[in-house]
């Protein structure tokens, strides 16, 4: 069974733009790559930030409209746009949110789930960008069909507790359901299930062979 991690599933190639870049530069950026963000680097390449379309947005000053005088209007009005915030690293979002390229994507998930985020950039221990990691690119695997898991799932409980437990998936939701000698047992099966990708949810019918009650209840990934 694969363990997908950020690195199977993210995108290698990522737009940067250096900390000094001038409001212009970073727009120029934006609009020639349609993207609706860059990553931003200090003079070490490590990423220190993330400047989006709404950063953008932020950093711009609107003139106000007055009446002007019967004078002033044979001069040249003042630039209704201007910038209150003059490079990339005023107007970037920061610190970055990043990941390790080894996290698993479960871990990539709810990172992202905690910081309000879609995309995570990935970085090494220098904070080197190495690629991004999407929302949509976790889908690609927590979007596998019931059989898939079962069968992973399968493969991982093996080792513990091979044909005495009887496992069900539906709808990325797996039933471990069965007895256990006793109630570590079940907390390890329980755990490892919730180890497979894909895995939306994990809900325990485990019994403990010196007790009739329910080893754990139904647990949801956190």
């Amino acid at each position: 069974m694969q363990q997908w991690t950020v690195r199977d599933v993210m995108t290698n190639q990522v737009l940067t733009i250096s900390a000094d870049a001038r409001p212009a530069e970073v727009i120029a950026m934006i609009t020639a790559h349609d993207v609706s963000a860059l990553a931003v680097v200090d003079d070490f390449d490590a990423v220190i930030g993330v400047v989006t379309r709404t950063d953008i947005l932020k950093s711009m000053s609107f003139r106000q409209e007055r009446p002007r005088s019967r004078l002033a209007r044979w001069r040249p009005a003042p630039p209704e746009i201007g910038w209150h915030r003059t490079s990339a690293r005023q107007m970037m979002t920061a610190p970055a949110v990043t990941v390790a390229p080894d996290a698993t994507a479960a871990q990539a998930g709810r990172r992202m789930h905690r910081a309000g985020v879609k995309r995570l950039l990935v970085t090494d221990h220098r904070r080197h960008l190495l690629g991004i990691v999407a929302a949509a690119d976790l889908l690609k695997v927590f979007g596998r069909s019931d059989e898939t898991l079962a069968a992973d799932v399968r493969a991982l409980l093996a080792p513990v507790a091979a044909g005495a437990v009887r496992i069900g998936v539906n709808a990325g939701v797996v039933t471990l359901a069965g007895r256990v000698p006793d109630r570590t047992t079940a907390h390890l099966l329980e755990d490892l299930a919730h180890a497979a990708p894909g895995v939306a949810d994990v809900v325990t019918d485990l019994r403990v062979e010196s007790s009739d009650a329910p080893a754990r209840v139904a647990s949801t990934v956190g």
